[in-house]
Protein backbone atom coordinates (compact mmCIF):
# COMPACT_ATOMS: atom_id res chain seq x y z
CA UNK A 1 0.00 0.00 0.00
CA UNK A 2 1.65 3.59 -1.09
CA UNK A 3 1.44 6.34 1.04
CA UNK A 4 0.42 10.22 -0.10
CA UNK A 5 3.00 12.07 1.34
CA UNK A 6 6.06 11.26 3.43
CA UNK A 7 6.19 10.58 7.43
CA UNK A 8 5.88 14.22 8.80
CA UNK A 9 9.01 15.62 10.51
CA UNK A 10 8.59 16.98 14.16
CA UNK A 11 8.65 20.41 14.04
CA UNK A 12 11.45 20.76 11.59
CA UNK A 13 13.37 23.77 12.14
CA UNK A 14 14.74 25.91 9.43
CA UNK A 15 17.23 28.84 9.46
CA UNK A 16 17.18 31.74 7.27
CA UNK A 17 18.58 35.23 6.68
CA UNK A 18 20.50 37.43 4.25
CA UNK A 19 23.71 35.94 2.83
CA UNK A 20 26.62 36.26 5.49
CA UNK A 21 24.31 37.52 8.12
CA UNK A 22 25.23 34.07 10.18
CA UNK A 23 23.51 31.29 9.14
CA UNK A 24 25.81 28.74 9.25
CA UNK A 25 27.29 29.50 12.29
CA UNK A 26 23.72 29.49 14.07
CA UNK A 27 22.85 26.11 11.86
CA UNK A 28 26.48 24.61 12.98
CA UNK A 29 25.38 25.64 16.67
CA UNK A 30 22.51 24.05 16.82
CA UNK A 31 23.55 21.12 14.82
CA UNK A 32 25.53 20.23 17.86
CA UNK A 33 22.92 19.60 20.05
CA UNK A 34 22.31 15.74 20.37
CA UNK A 35 18.46 16.12 19.78
CA UNK A 36 19.15 18.25 16.45
CA UNK A 37 20.44 17.17 13.06
CA UNK A 38 21.85 19.85 10.45
CA UNK A 39 22.00 19.79 6.81
CA UNK A 40 24.34 20.70 4.51
CA UNK A 41 22.57 23.56 2.83
CA UNK A 42 19.28 22.80 0.53
CA UNK A 43 18.60 25.55 -1.99
CA UNK A 44 16.07 23.68 -2.67
CA UNK A 45 12.91 26.56 -2.69
CA UNK A 46 15.53 28.98 -4.83
CA UNK A 47 17.00 26.52 -6.92
CA UNK A 48 16.30 22.44 -6.62
CA UNK A 49 12.79 22.60 -6.79
CA UNK A 50 12.91 24.10 -9.92
CA UNK A 51 15.30 21.72 -11.73
CA UNK A 52 13.01 18.86 -9.99
CA UNK A 53 9.74 20.31 -11.20
CA UNK A 54 9.88 19.51 -14.93
CA UNK A 55 10.69 15.63 -14.29
CA UNK A 56 8.28 14.45 -11.64
CA UNK A 57 6.30 12.98 -13.99
CA UNK A 58 8.99 11.24 -14.77
CA UNK A 59 9.27 9.09 -11.96
CA UNK A 60 11.48 8.76 -8.63
CA UNK A 61 14.50 8.04 -11.10
CA UNK A 62 14.56 10.48 -12.70
CA UNK A 63 13.35 13.04 -9.92
CA UNK A 64 16.69 11.39 -8.11
CA UNK A 65 19.00 11.89 -10.67
CA UNK A 66 18.39 15.31 -10.98
CA UNK A 67 18.90 15.79 -6.93
CA UNK A 68 22.18 13.81 -7.30
CA UNK A 69 23.33 16.63 -9.72
CA UNK A 70 22.14 19.10 -7.48
CA UNK A 71 23.43 21.71 -4.93
CA UNK A 72 21.34 19.03 -2.95
CA UNK A 73 23.17 15.86 -3.68
CA UNK A 74 25.12 16.23 -0.37
CA UNK A 75 21.86 15.69 1.52
CA UNK A 76 21.79 12.17 -0.23
CA UNK A 77 23.08 9.86 2.07
CA UNK A 78 21.98 6.66 0.74
CA UNK A 79 20.46 6.43 -2.67
CA UNK A 80 18.55 3.29 -2.61
CA UNK A 81 16.78 4.30 0.66
CA UNK A 82 15.93 7.60 -1.08
CA UNK A 83 14.77 6.44 -4.42
CA UNK A 84 12.80 3.38 -1.67
CA UNK A 85 11.10 6.65 0.11
CA UNK A 86 10.62 8.16 -3.45
CA UNK A 87 8.90 5.21 -4.78
CA UNK A 88 6.69 4.66 -1.89
CA UNK A 89 5.00 7.99 -2.69
CA UNK A 90 1.45 7.80 -4.29
CA UNK A 91 2.44 11.81 -6.00
CA UNK A 92 5.04 12.89 -6.36
CA UNK A 93 5.54 17.12 -6.00
CA UNK A 94 7.69 19.37 -5.17
CA UNK A 95 6.98 19.33 -1.15
CA UNK A 96 6.31 15.96 -1.06
CA UNK A 97 10.07 15.36 -2.87
CA UNK A 98 11.61 17.63 -0.44
CA UNK A 99 10.05 16.12 3.02
CA UNK A 100 11.41 13.01 1.79
CA UNK A 101 14.47 14.00 1.54
CA UNK A 102 14.73 16.06 4.65
CA UNK A 103 12.95 13.21 6.81
CA UNK A 104 15.14 10.34 4.74
CA UNK A 105 18.53 12.40 6.33
CA UNK A 106 16.93 12.98 9.70
CA UNK A 107 16.22 9.29 9.92
CA UNK A 108 19.53 8.24 8.62
CA UNK A 109 21.41 10.45 11.41
CA UNK A 110 18.60 9.00 13.99
CA UNK A 111 18.38 12.55 15.90
CA UNK A 112 14.56 13.40 16.87
CA UNK A 113 14.67 17.27 15.38
CA UNK A 114 15.79 17.96 11.85
CA UNK A 115 17.69 21.27 10.93
CA UNK A 116 18.01 22.73 7.34
CA UNK A 117 19.53 26.08 6.72
CA UNK A 118 19.78 27.58 3.37
CA UNK A 119 19.49 31.97 3.70
CA UNK A 120 17.61 32.33 0.47
CA UNK A 121 14.84 30.14 1.89
CA UNK A 122 13.94 33.71 3.84
CA UNK A 123 12.17 34.57 0.35
CA UNK A 124 10.03 31.60 0.70
CA UNK A 125 9.29 31.21 3.86
CA UNK A 126 5.26 30.82 3.09
CA UNK A 127 5.93 27.81 1.29
CA UNK A 128 7.86 26.73 4.18
CA UNK A 129 4.74 26.94 6.18
CA UNK A 130 2.63 25.22 3.80
CA UNK A 131 4.94 22.29 3.34
CA UNK A 132 5.89 21.96 7.04
CA UNK A 133 2.64 23.63 9.14
CA UNK A 134 4.35 22.82 12.33
CA UNK A 135 7.78 24.11 10.90
CA UNK A 136 9.86 26.68 13.26
CA UNK A 137 12.19 29.18 11.54
CA UNK A 138 14.96 30.96 12.74
CA UNK A 139 15.52 34.25 10.99
CA UNK A 140 19.30 35.45 11.76
CA UNK A 141 19.72 39.05 11.72
CA UNK A 142 22.98 40.80 10.66
CA UNK A 143 24.11 44.88 10.16
CA UNK A 144 23.63 45.17 6.81
CA UNK A 145 26.80 47.31 6.37
CA UNK A 146 28.52 44.34 7.95
CA UNK A 147 26.51 42.31 5.04
CA UNK A 148 28.06 44.20 2.53
CA UNK A 149 31.14 43.85 3.39
CA UNK A 150 31.63 40.53 3.55
CA UNK A 151 29.76 39.66 0.89
CA UNK A 152 31.70 41.95 -1.52
CA UNK A 153 34.53 39.08 -0.65
CA UNK A 154 32.95 36.23 -1.69
CA UNK A 155 33.02 34.76 -5.58
CA UNK A 156 29.64 34.15 -6.10
CA UNK A 157 28.05 37.21 -5.04
CA UNK A 158 28.57 40.75 -7.12
CA UNK A 159 31.02 43.36 -6.22
CA UNK A 160 28.54 46.32 -6.31
CA UNK A 161 27.56 48.06 -2.80
CA UNK A 162 24.56 49.78 -4.11
CA UNK A 163 22.82 45.99 -5.73
CA UNK A 164 23.88 44.70 -2.51
CA UNK A 165 22.35 47.00 0.12
CA UNK A 166 18.97 46.80 -2.05
CA UNK A 167 19.00 43.49 -1.68
CA UNK A 168 19.88 43.64 2.09
CA UNK A 169 16.84 45.82 2.19
CA UNK A 170 14.57 44.13 0.36
CA UNK A 171 15.42 40.86 2.47
CA UNK A 172 14.60 42.03 5.61
CA UNK A 173 11.75 43.86 4.30
CA UNK A 174 10.35 40.00 3.44
CA UNK A 175 11.32 38.61 6.81
CA UNK A 176 9.65 41.31 8.64
CA UNK A 177 6.70 40.59 6.75
CA UNK A 178 6.56 37.07 6.94
CA UNK A 179 8.01 37.22 11.15
CA UNK A 180 4.78 39.87 11.73
CA UNK A 181 2.19 37.12 10.06
CA UNK A 182 3.67 34.35 11.95
CA UNK A 183 5.47 36.00 15.09
CA UNK A 184 4.64 32.07 17.60
CA UNK A 185 6.49 30.59 14.24
CA UNK A 186 9.42 32.62 13.30
CA UNK A 187 11.82 33.98 15.94
CA UNK A 188 14.45 36.56 15.19
CA UNK A 189 18.40 36.41 16.45
CA UNK A 190 20.73 39.28 16.27
CA UNK A 191 23.90 38.14 14.81
CA UNK A 192 25.67 40.63 16.86
CA UNK A 193 24.25 39.34 19.87
CA UNK A 194 24.65 35.89 19.25
CA UNK A 195 29.14 36.14 18.89
CA UNK A 196 28.51 38.44 22.11
CA UNK A 197 26.66 36.31 23.95
CA UNK A 198 25.98 33.07 22.71
CA UNK A 199 24.66 31.21 25.98
CA UNK A 200 22.50 34.38 26.89
CA UNK A 201 21.28 34.28 23.24
CA UNK A 202 20.74 30.31 22.76
CA UNK A 203 18.39 30.19 26.02
CA UNK A 204 15.38 32.02 24.45
CA UNK A 205 15.69 30.03 21.05
CA UNK A 206 15.94 26.82 22.47
CA UNK A 207 12.69 27.35 24.81
CA UNK A 208 11.05 28.79 20.96
CA UNK A 209 12.31 25.21 19.64
CA UNK A 210 11.02 23.38 22.55
CA UNK A 211 14.52 21.95 23.17
CA UNK A 212 16.54 21.44 26.34
CA UNK A 213 19.51 23.25 26.69
CA UNK A 214 22.84 21.42 25.80
CA UNK A 215 26.60 22.72 26.35
CA UNK A 216 27.48 21.01 23.06
CA UNK A 217 25.88 23.46 20.86
CA UNK A 218 29.33 25.80 22.27
CA UNK A 219 32.02 22.91 21.49
CA UNK A 220 33.06 25.03 18.50
CA UNK A 221 35.03 21.75 17.30
CA UNK A 222 32.59 19.07 17.20
CA UNK A 223 32.22 17.89 13.91
CA UNK A 224 28.88 18.66 12.10
CA UNK A 225 27.15 18.16 8.72
CA UNK A 226 26.37 22.05 8.48
CA UNK A 227 29.17 22.94 5.59
CA UNK A 228 29.45 21.42 2.12
CA UNK A 229 32.96 19.69 1.41
CA UNK A 230 32.61 21.89 -1.27
CA UNK A 231 31.98 24.95 0.85
CA UNK A 232 35.91 26.76 1.31
CA UNK A 233 37.62 29.64 3.27
CA UNK A 234 34.17 31.70 3.47
CA UNK A 235 32.75 29.31 6.07
CA UNK A 236 36.02 28.95 7.64
CA UNK A 237 35.03 30.22 11.08
CA UNK A 238 31.99 28.46 11.51
CA UNK A 239 35.05 25.54 13.49
CA UNK A 240 36.70 28.23 15.27
CA UNK A 241 35.85 30.22 18.71
CA UNK A 242 33.42 32.86 18.45
CA UNK A 243 34.67 36.24 17.75
CA UNK A 244 32.87 39.43 18.91
CA UNK A 245 35.11 41.37 17.20
CA UNK A 246 33.87 40.60 13.76
CA UNK A 247 30.50 42.72 14.55
CA UNK A 248 32.20 45.74 13.74
CA UNK A 249 34.68 45.12 11.32
CA UNK A 250 32.78 46.84 8.43
CA UNK A 251 34.25 49.78 9.81
CA UNK A 252 37.54 48.92 9.04
CA UNK A 253 37.50 46.94 5.80
CA UNK A 254 35.17 49.56 3.60
CA UNK A 255 35.69 52.95 2.26
CA UNK A 256 34.12 55.52 3.85
CA UNK A 257 32.53 56.79 1.03
CA UNK A 258 31.14 53.56 0.46
CA UNK A 259 29.21 53.17 4.24
CA UNK A 260 28.03 56.69 2.78
CA UNK A 261 26.39 55.41 -0.17
CA UNK A 262 25.27 52.13 1.76
CA UNK A 263 23.59 53.95 4.41
CA UNK A 264 21.84 56.42 2.05
CA UNK A 265 19.94 53.06 0.85
CA UNK A 266 20.12 50.98 4.27
CA UNK A 267 19.30 53.41 6.93
CA UNK A 268 15.80 54.14 7.68
CA UNK A 269 15.96 50.36 7.67
CA UNK A 270 18.92 50.22 9.90
CA UNK A 271 16.93 52.18 12.02
CA UNK A 272 14.28 50.54 12.55
CA UNK A 273 16.48 47.28 13.69
CA UNK A 274 18.23 49.57 16.31
CA UNK A 275 21.44 49.74 13.98
CA UNK A 276 22.98 53.48 14.37
CA UNK A 277 24.40 55.36 11.52
CA UNK A 278 28.19 56.41 11.44
CA UNK A 279 28.71 59.78 13.02
CA UNK A 280 27.40 62.69 11.07
CA UNK A 281 24.85 60.53 9.30
CA UNK A 282 21.16 61.02 9.09
CA UNK A 283 18.38 58.38 7.80
CA UNK A 284 17.02 62.03 5.92
CA UNK A 285 17.92 64.39 3.04
CA UNK A 286 16.77 64.19 -0.61
CA UNK A 287 18.86 60.72 -1.75
CA UNK A 288 17.88 58.88 1.24
CA UNK A 289 14.19 60.17 1.05
CA UNK A 290 14.15 58.52 -2.40
CA UNK A 291 15.24 55.20 -1.13
CA UNK A 292 12.66 55.31 1.26
CA UNK A 293 9.75 55.64 -1.18
CA UNK A 294 11.02 53.46 -3.48
CA UNK A 295 11.12 51.12 -0.27
CA UNK A 296 7.67 52.00 0.14
CA UNK A 297 6.60 51.47 -2.89
CA UNK A 298 8.02 48.02 -3.70
CA UNK A 299 8.33 46.26 -0.59
CA UNK A 300 4.88 46.94 0.42
CA UNK A 301 3.00 42.95 1.10
CA UNK A 302 1.98 43.22 -2.99
CA UNK A 303 5.09 43.97 -3.85
CA UNK A 304 6.91 41.51 -2.47
CA UNK A 305 4.55 39.19 -3.30
CA UNK A 306 4.76 40.25 -6.76
CA UNK A 307 8.66 40.07 -7.34
CA UNK A 308 8.35 36.46 -5.89
CA UNK A 309 5.80 35.13 -8.07
CA UNK A 310 7.95 36.81 -10.97
CA UNK A 311 11.23 35.48 -10.08
CA UNK A 312 9.75 32.27 -9.78
CA UNK A 313 8.35 32.25 -12.92
CA UNK A 314 11.51 33.01 -14.51
CA UNK A 315 12.98 30.31 -12.65
CA UNK A 316 10.83 27.60 -13.68
CA UNK A 317 11.75 28.66 -17.73
CA UNK A 318 15.06 28.71 -17.43
CA UNK A 319 15.01 25.04 -15.68
CA UNK A 320 13.07 24.05 -18.37
CA UNK A 321 15.25 24.99 -21.04
CA UNK A 322 18.19 23.58 -19.85
CA UNK A 323 16.66 20.17 -19.62
CA UNK A 324 15.16 20.46 -23.74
Amino acid sequence: MTQTSPAPLDRPIFVVGHPRSGTTLLASMLGRHPDIVSTPESLYLNIVRFQVAPVLSKGPEAVLDVIENSPMRFLVLDHDTLLTALKGLDVLTEATVFQTVLECFRAADGKPRLLEKTPWHLRGMDDLFEWFPDARILWIMRDGRACVASLIKVPWATSDPVTLSRQWVRNISIGKMLRDERPDQVHMVRYEELIGDARAVMEPVMSFLGVAPSEEMFEHDREVRTVKPTETWWKENVGRPLMSNRAEAWRKEMDPKVVTQIETIMGPVLEEFGYNLTEGQEASGLRTGIERVRSVMMYNKPGLRLMRMGRDVSARLQARLKRT
